[in-house]
């Protein structure tokens, strides 16, 4: 029995820049880049850098009231909650008109290292500052905390993007 496909809706990452690529990405570019040269719709729906990320650094928060992060003063992102990935793609699925579209989907607010360590006192009652990180440190502080490789990357490769471009 052959089936027509109407549409193919994937969900991937935000993009990046050619030169801030592990094989993650990569992959992720190739797999778009095929489905664009299909000849049937598509949508792609990249997901921007995740609210849950800022749970890397929880230990440090939790005995020590800092929120570290690699994220300069004058810094911001609008993180994502992965809630509102699933209802942004809910919405694209169940509505017409999205054929050969890509969206970069990002959370409704800027936030800065201070925004998030002010937000955490309010939930823990408890004075929350933000510490400013290297690199190094927030790669030692990510693999402390036990969440698994290819998300870790994620992070790293969106916290560079930022740097480079201010915003991701």
């Amino acid at each position: 029995v052959e089936e027509k496909v109407d549409r193919v809706y994937l969900a991937s990452r935000t993009e990046v820049k050619e030169d801030n690529m592990d094989d993650f990405y990569k992959g992720c570019k190739k797999v778009e880049e095929l489905l664009e040269g299909t000849g049937i719709p598509w949508t792609i729906l990249r997901m921007g850098f995740s609210m849950e990320s800022f749970l890397l650094g929880t230990k440090s928060t939790l005995s020590e009231g800092l929120f570290k992060f690699q994220l300069g003063k004058d810094e911001t992102i609008d993180p994502i909650t992965l809630d509102d990935f699933a209802e942004s793609c809910a919405c694209v699925l169940l509505t017409e008109g999205h054929g050969y579209t890509t969206y970069n989907l990002c959370g409704k607010t800027k936030v800065s290292g201070n925004d998030v360590a002010e937000a955490l006192s309010s939930i823990l009652r408890k004075d929350v500052k933000y510490q400013e990180i290297s690199g190094e440190e927030m790669q030692k502080m990510c693999n402390d905390s036990k969440t698994p490789k290819w998300e870790l990357q994620e992070v790293f490769h969106l916290l560079e993007n930022l740097k480079e471009r201010k915003e991701v």
